[in-house]
């Protein structure tokens, strides 16, 4: 398993939409603009910010897998939410494991680790409403 820790810029715990299919990031916890669409052309930014629009490709890496996909990133309506669209079903993620990431400017796609560390690993007794989806960044 590869900790790049220094490098990450973005993290949170992983909810329900996240095991469904969407990786949620909020601006104002994250930091979006500053650590991911700072690092695109202008034109590729105003696709991401055009409501209900496709957003724009993007690829993401798993450095814990060792596995990059390409995928689209968009805009949730007219909120600074940005959707990411990806697949971790089946890969023994829960509710409450912790996403890291960061934008890897040279080989220009998100790196994210997910670290195992739910509560609900631990507690079978508590249920996915008490699990937390807290955010931070550092800048």
């Amino acid at each position: 398993m590869t900790s790049r820790s220094r490098d990450y810029t973005m993290s949170k715990r992983l909810g329900s939409r996240e095991m469904n299919g969407t990786l949620r990031l909020e601006e104002n916890e994250l930091g979006v603009r500053m650590n991911i669409l700072e690092h695109f052309p202008r034109e590729e930014v105003k696709k991401v910010m055009k409501d209900a629009g496709n957003g724009i490709q993007i690829t993401i890496f798993d450095e814990t897998r060792n596995e990059t996909k390409k995928t689209r990133m968009k805009r949730a309506s007219k909120e600074e939410i940005f959707h990411i669209e990806w697949d971790i079903e089946g890969k023994g993620y829960v509710v409450g494991d912790q996403i890291a990431m960061y934008w890897d400017t040279t080989n220009k796609r998100l790196c994210y680790q997910i670290f195992p560390n739910s509560p609900l690993r631990n507690d079978p007794s508590k249920s996915l409403a008490t699990s937390s989806s807290s955010s931070s960044f550092r800048r």
